[in-house]
């Protein structure tokens, strides 16, 4: 289940509401950017890393695809005893071919899953792409 510390209904109608972004913001010492959605994200959810994370793993990528699908996923309380771990992001092509795995000994963001996507080094929510 969801984190219930932040209204997540209130925070998914919220970032909903962002599209076609035209600021962005500069992630420091990458050449990655991101949108102001995914700004609104990381500032409501306190989810920096999050986004720090995406852009560094996603511009290694680059360099084999440049369409990146950022999914974060929550695993079961089942997997995380099995495996050790609360949390994995997938990176795909966005076409089912997964480039990596980053697993998380604790994740401290409050949806269970979650998607971003990744583009000319831009970071940003699917309704801005």
């Amino acid at each position: 289940m969801e984190k219930q510390d932040l209204d997540v209904q209130r925070l998914r109608a919220e970032l909903s509401q962002f599209h076609e972004s035209i600021e962005f913001y500069r992630l420091p010492p990458t050449a990655s950017r991101y949108t102001e959605g995914v700004r609104h994200l990381a500032e409501r959810a306190d989810c920096h890393w999050l986004v720090q994370d995406a852009c560094i793993i996603a511009l290694g990528l680059m360099q084999r695809k440049s369409f990146v699908t950022v999914d974060f996923l929550r695993l079961s309380e089942t997997e995380q005893k099995r495996t050790g771990f609360e949390a994995s992001i997938r990176y795909t092509d966005g076409n089912g071919t997964l480039l990596q795995v980053q697993k998380y000994l604790l994740a401290d963001f409050p949806f269970d899953t979650f998607r971003l996507f990744y583009v000319h080094r831009i970071l940003m929510l699917p309704g801005e792409y």
